[in-house]
């Protein structure tokens, strides 16, 4: 079965522990990206990994 490539905004936040609103703040910021298709906001699995490996990078 193929992986889901991109979560809803709000099925993103659970991934990182964090508020709904903390992560649109992030897409606002385009601190994590994000594209829309048709109304919705949708976060690529690859979006996550890259945000992750940069808030590792930038604690070191």
């Amino acid at each position: 079965m193929e992986q889901t490539r991109c979560r809803a905004s709000r099925w993103s936040a659970p991934l990182f522990k964090l508020g709904r609103s903390t992560v649109y703040d992030l897409i606002r910021s385009r601190r994590l990206v994000s594209l829309t298709i048709g109304r919705s906001r949708r976060v690529p699995a690859d979006a996550v990994r890259d945000f992750i490996d940069n808030q590792i990078e930038e604690a070191a």
